[in-house]
């Protein structure tokens, strides 16, 4: 089974849209960040402290030193 690249590319659009409304605290790019981890990962390695304490996803805070 073939998937087309604009369905998961709209799928991925979709979803960011979604976290942006329902999280106005994160950046657009942490919506996609997080769409991506629903499509393609299973945990998502971050900086970002707003990110790494949204519930319900698998993040591994790494710390700057």
């Amino acid at each position: 089974m073939r998937i087309s690249f604009s369905l998961i590319r709209g799928a991925i659009t979709r979803s960011a849209a979604i976290w942006k409304v329902k999280r106005n605290d994160l950046s657009l790019a942490d919506c996609f960040a997080l769409s991506a981890l629903e499509e393609f990962a299973e945990r998502l390695l971050t900086t970002d402290t707003v990110l790494g304490d949204v519930k319900g996803i698998k993040a591994v805070r790494i710390s700057r030193s």
